[in-house]
């Protein structure tokens, strides 16, 4: 299992509800919310990572990121992240 398939993230308020918009997840409960953003991770087939964050994509998407981060283990947003920028950020690694 690798490291971003845990189902031990946290979530900040954000990003519970950048989860919700992002993923139309709207009206559904926490917990509910929780389990699919863990079945997405499972699914998911790209990752890349920052000097304080871990970028997961959401299930088989390569344009859609979990934002996670690294030292809190807890998953801040969820964000559309273009190839161009991926380059960009793993360059500049911020």
């Amino acid at each position: 299992m690798s490291y971003y398939q845990r189902n031990s993230f946290h979530f900040t308020d954000h990003g519970l509800q950048r989860c919700r918009e992002r993923l139309n997840l709207q009206g559904k409960d926490e917990w509910e919310v929780r389990d699919e953003v863990n079945r997405l991770m499972k699914e998911s087939v790209h990752s890349f990572e920052t000097k304080k964050d871990l970028y997961v994509s959401v299930g088989k998407s390569r344009t859609k990121y979990f934002v996670i981060n690294k030292a809190g283990q807890c998953i801040i947003t969820v964000t559309n992240v273009s190839a161009e920028k991926q380059l960009s950020l793993m360059k500049h690694n911020y």
